[in-house]
C-alpha cells in the first residue's frame, strides 16, 4: 500500500512557479529525426516542463531528508563500547 499525498497551489502562484521551474525550459529541441543539429519546436509546453521538475525536485527533497534520518538513525546506535581495553 502507498500513501498518496497531493498539494494545491494557488493560482495566483502558478505563473511565478512555473518561471522557476521552467526556468531551463528549451524553446527548442535537437529534432531527434534529424542530423543531431537541427532542432524543432519544443512539443512540451514551459508549464507541462515546470510540473516534471516540481516534481522531480519534491520527490528528490523527500528522498534526502529520508535518508539523512537514516543516517542519523544509524549514526546514534553504533555501540561505542571500547573494543580494546
Amino acid at each position: 500500500m502507498a500513501l498518496v499525498r497531493s498539494i494545491t497551489i494557488k493560482t495566483e502562484f502558478i505563473p511565478e512557479l512555473t518561471e522557476i521551474y521552467g526556468e531551463f525550459w528549451p524553446e527548442n529541441i535537437i529534432d531527434p529525426n534529424g542530423d543531431g543539429v537541427a532542432l524543432i519546436p519544443n512539443t512540451q509546453t514551459k508549464a507541462q516542463y515546470a510540473a516534471e521538475t516540481f516534481d522531480a525536485e519534491w520527490k528528490e527533497s523527500v528522498k534526502n531528508r529520508v535518508i539523512s534520518y537514516r543516517l542519523n538513525v544509524a549514526k546514534n546506535s553504533i555501540d561505542n563500547t571500547e573494543i580494546i581495553e
